[in-house]
């Protein structure tokens, strides 16, 4: 698999070279950018819309950015780590949560957490995990079947077959 390339660029560069006046901030986890928070104040200053893709694994600024796009995708299920680190906000402020289902235990997992966000309005989308998704798709679907505000929705990265 191809990496894609790592750089630095400055502000006025990347606003330069922005097409849209939608800004979707991913890969890695972007909270972890020492520079993440100034990011994120230039584009709203900027009049832009924002949208944040993250695992939780760093507390969002939820208050100082109400109206940027919070995609959770928490991870604990497969790192310990995340889970001792995981912070409640996003189970409550996120606009959406997505969570990769490989098996019945990752269903377990989050159950109960995402039966509270979807009461809190929050859309919960299902994703089979990519090496798995012969036997996730139809399990996905089963769930869907007891959970009607749901969606099943797929990491489409990783059928372009990018990093």
């Amino acid at each position: 698999m191809n990496k894609l390339p790592r750089f630095s660029i400055d502000y006025e560069s990347l606003r330069e070279q922005l097409q849209s006046r939608y800004v979707v901030i991913s890969g890695g986890e972007p909270l972890y950018h020492q520079d993440f928070e100034e990011l994120l104040e230039r584009l709203v200053g900027d009049d832009l819309e924002v949208a944040v893709e993250t695992s939780g694994a760093k507390a969002f600024p939820f208050e100082k950015f109400p109206q940027v796009w919070v995609t959770f995708s928490p991870k604990f299920h497969a790192t310990d780590y995340l889970k001792e680190q995981q912070n409640q906000t996003f189970w409550t402020h996120s606009r959406e949560i997505k969570v990769v289902i490989s098996d019945a235990n990752d269903l377990e997992v989050y159950e109960q957490l995402l039966d509270q966000a979807a009461q809190r309005g929050i859309s919960i989308y299902l994703q089979p995990e990519w090496s798995k998704k012969l036997e996730a798709i139809p399990m996905i679907l089963k769930i869907l079947q007891q959970k009607p505000d749901w969606k099943i929705s797929v990491q489409l990265h990783k059928y372009l077959q990018l990093p």
